[in-house]
This record gives C-alpha cells, sequence and structure tokens, in this order.
C-alpha cells in the first residue's frame, strides 16, 4: 500500500552485472514483507541466506524464519508469541522459527 518506510534488505548472495538474483527470494521477500504488514509488525533489516532469512523488529529482537516455508505462518506465530510475551513484560532477544520446536531467547 505504501513505498514508505521499508525495511533494509541485505542479500547474501553475491550480486553480479548481467545475472539475476533468486526469482523464489524476490517472491519470498514480496511474500514476507506483505505477511508482515498485515500482522502490524514493523522491522529494520532483514538478512537473506541460502536456508534462512533474519530479520530484527523496531524492539532489536531478532527472529529467523526458515526459507523453505511460506512466511506468512511463520509471522502469524512471531506476532502471536511477540502479543503474548510482551502483556506478561518478558522482552524478547530471539525468536528461531526454522524448527519444529521455536527457540525463544529472553532478555534477562
Amino acid at each position: 500500500k505504501s513505498a514508505t518506510n521499508l525495511p533494509v534488505i541485505n542479500y547474501s548472495q553475491p550480486v553480479e552485472v548481467g545475472k539475476f538474483v533468486e526469482a523464489s527470494a524476490v517472491q519470498y521477500y514480496f511474500n514476507l514483507l506483505k505477511a508482515l504488514d498485515e500482522d502490524n509488525v514493523a522491522v529494520s533489516t532483514i538478512s537473506s541466506y541460502p536456508r534462512y532469512t533474519e530479520f530484527f523488529t523496531g524492539g532489536q529482537t531478532q527472529v529467523l524464519f526458515s526459507n523453505n516455508q511460506n512466511p506468512k505462518p511463520q509471522v502469524k506465530i512471531f506476532a502471536k508469541m511477540l502479543e503474548v510475551f510482551k502483556a506478561e513484560g518478558k522482552l524478547l532477544k530471539k525468536i528461531d522459527l526454522r524448527f519444529d520446536k521455536v527457540i525463544v531467547e529472553f532478555i534477562n
């Protein structure tokens, strides 16, 4: 909807003149940005790696998603967890949704 305040996207693969960026990576980013926007999750930086995507929220929480899964359900899980932990007064340092069991690290 809006083309302002977009996060910086870091692509870890080499980018060369005359070569194309992976089409699946571009589609993944568009889907991720749309899902983040739908769930009102503000991010500052998104970094791409061959198997996963890393981003940081406005609150400096590190989030890791698997590139092999649709980002929308991962964003839904993250947004819900963020809401619950915020209500409990817990500050998140890191959430890793790349595996079957979510890994959560809190700020002491």
